[in-house]
């Protein structure tokens, strides 16, 4: 019952808010529910080698960059469509000398201000129509990590 509750929450999120979840439950179930929504759904399996290099080569095959009056946006290639980007096993990434995590770090910077600092171009890339969906399991389960409280505030 508890699975059920927490994915017609996620279902309500991914389908008519424009916002970022992250839900502690079994990702088969949550997989299984996102196909039902009508949006763009990409995987992201997030493992403790992902970067945030990565994930920027997860986006150019969806999203382009245009220059707009206001900086350089990256959405999704399709005009009107949103993009829900995925990421299973958010918790996975291993703990880097200052105690970050590079992935989790990006993907906050992300959601907690719209967009990310392009280091090859020098500028700030605003996201439009892009949602993000995280799922892990608890940090008791083998090879996880506590996510980050700064993380898990959002």
């Amino acid at each position: 019952m508890k699975i059920l509750l927490v994915t017609q929450i996620l279902l309500y999120i991914a389908r008519y808010k424009e916002e970022y979840a992250m839900v502690i439950s079994d990702a088969s179930v949550i997989k299984n529910d996102l196909s039902t929504v009508e949006k763009k759904v990409v995987g992201l399996n997030v493992s403790s080698a992902t970067t945030p290099e990565l994930l920027l080569k997860r986006f150019d095959h969806y999203c382009e960059y245009k220059r707009a009056p206001n900086g350089v946006v990256m959405a999704p290639s399709q005009l009107g469509k949103w993009l829900v980007l995925f990421c299973d096993e958010i918790n996975l990434p291993d703990l880097e000398k200052y105690g970050t995590q590079r992935i989790i770090s990006f993907l906050r910077q992300i959601v907690k201000h719209g967009g990310f600092y392009s280091t090859s171009d020098h500028t700030w890339v605003t996201i439009e129509r892009i949602q993000f969906v995280g799922a892990c399991n608890p940090p008791t389960d083998r090879g996880r990590k506590p996510l980050s409280h700064r993380y898990s505030m959002l």
